[in-house]
C-alpha cells in the first residue's frame, strides 16, 4: 500500500508541525505567544511537542512497518480514485494553508 504509507506519513509528519503544513503555523504562533507571557510555560509546551512528535513518528514506524501479516496485504487493496479523491483536497489545504 504505498500511496497510502505515502500520504500516511505526510499527514504524520504536517502533524508534527513540519515548516510548510498547516500545524507548524499555529505552533509556532502559540509558541511565541506564551513565551512572551510566560518562559516557564513555553518551555514545558516545546517539550510537550517535541513528546508529541516522538510518538507521532513512533506510530508511524509501527503502523507502516510493523510487523507483516501476509494474508492482509493480499487482501488489503491501495487506496482507490475515491479515497484519493477524498484525501486530496485535504493533503492540498494542509500544503496551502501552512505556505
Amino acid at each position: 500500500m504505498p500511496l497510502y504509507a505515502l500520504i500516511f506519513l505526510f499527514f504524520s509528519i504536517a502533524n508534527i508541525g513540519l515548516p510548510g503544513t498547516s500545524s507548524f503555523i499555529g505552533e509556532f504562533i502559540i509558541l511565541v505567544g506564551v513565551y512572551e507571557v510566560n518562559t516557564f510555560a513555553a518551555a514545558f509546551s516545546a517539550i510537550g511537542i517535541v513528546l508529541g512528535g516522538a510518538y507521532s513518528l513512533y506510530l508511524a514506524n509501527r503502523i507502516l512497518f510493523g510487523n507483516i501479516n501476509l494474508t492482509a496485504i493480499t487482501v488489503s487493496p491501495d487506496l482507490n480514485r475515491r479515497e484519493l479523491a477524498t484525501l486530496f483536497p485535504l493533503f492540498f489545504l494542509v500544503l496551502v494553508i501552512g505556505l
